[in-house]
């Protein structure tokens, strides 16, 4: 009886993965993802080809796997693992399955991106704050006290590949989450200030040059954000926010600021969006918040006003899914 069960189950799976590669197959769209799951008890690590529709376990660490990120070209994932009891990025080459640590530090890594040359991985930590730092930009005693107070924050920064080092990006006080790279320009960040009186900027979008060199994007001052900052194969944004009951997805072009394009929804059940790498007009992203089971990963096809949206659930399961990452194998 087990064993019939088992057949049935698999029989189920094939069928499911083989109308998935159909379906994408059907709507021109490729490439690879990743995602987080529990179906297997803790926090996990799958990939999926989309030519083939079958997801494959990546980790089976005791500790969570979290925050993939696929390189650019699809062969490389890094992520955040707690494998050793603390938040580190490692690194996996998707041709062989071997892995390597990249950090080791007090702080812990989220918001892992990478640039567009595949050569840094961009990531924000939560960390104690370097009060020496605090008190430049500090603008009174008081103001000093004050920021010392709240122990710590956000900070950005990128592991060099090559020189396999790491350093920070940004200095001013306040949060710098989810940092994205923009070839010719900088790094892209959500920036939440710790006060008004130390920081030069508001809350917003902020681009860093170098760590000493910050511009505000000027772009919509207290955006209510929903979610992680992603890049568009030519450069441009994806900005998640809150807006009137609104779930919006907003594309920023970042040299001037301006939005030229998005999506909004009228549920929060679009979350954690990523934008086709291959330049066409779908988003993948997960139905519910972290830890529902009732989340899931789907490919939406934007299309225009006239048509009806075309919608590819990549997952059907009681368990949680999440924080997807999408590539197309051979590169940007």
């Amino acid at each position: 009886m087990k064993r019939t069960a088992i057949l049935l189950l698999l029989l189920f799976l094939v069928s499911y993965g083989d109308g998935i590669a159909a379906l994408c197959a059907e709507n021109g769209v490729t490439g690879r993802v990743a995602w987080v799951s529990d179906v297997e008890g803790d926090l996990e690590i799958f990939l999926m080809d989309l030519a083939e529709g079958y997801p494959y376990q990546l980790t089976a660490s005791e500790g969570a796997d979290l925050h993939p990120a696929l390189s650019t070209d699809g062969e490389k994932l890094a992520w955040v693992s707690e494998k050793d009891g603390r938040a580190d990025i490692y690194l996996m080459d998707l041709n062989d399955r071997l892995w390597d640590r990249l950090t080791d530090t007090p702080g812990v890594e989220c918001d892992l991106s990478w640039s567009a040359d595949g050569e840094r991985i961009y990531f924000s930590a939560y960390e104690a704050l370097d009060y020496g730092t605090v008190g430049l930009y500090a603008g009174s005693t008081g103001e000093l006290e004050h920021l010392a107070g709240r122990g710590h924050g956000f900070a950005a920064y990128y592991y060099d590949l090559n020189y396999r080092t790491v350093e920070r990006l940004s200095l001013f006080p306040g949060d710098f989450r989810s940092p994205v790279h923009v070839s010719g320009l900088g790094v892209v960040c959500r920036y939440e200030p710790w006060s008004a009186e130390a920081s030069p900027f508001p809350a917003g979008l902020v681009l860093i040059h170098d760590a000493l060199a910050c511009d505000s994007l000027g772009y919509c001052e207290g955006l209510d954000f929903a979610g992680p900052l992603r890049r568009f194969p030519d450069g441009d944004l994806l900005v998640p926010h809150v807006a009137e009951g609104w779930f919006c997805y907003d594309r920023i072009e970042p040299n001037t600021g301006e939005m030229v394009g998005g999506w909004c929804y009228s549920s929060h059940d679009r979350l954690n969006a990523t934008p086709d790498p291959a330049g066409g007009n779908w988003l993948l992203c997960q139905t519910a918040d972290a830890g529902d089971p009732a989340s899931e990963i789907l490919l939406l096809g934007s299309g225009n006003d006239s048509e009806p949206q075309v919608i590819i659930q990549l997952t059907d399961n009681a368990s949680y899914d999440g924080e997807p990452t999408w590539a197309v194998v051979g590169g940007e």
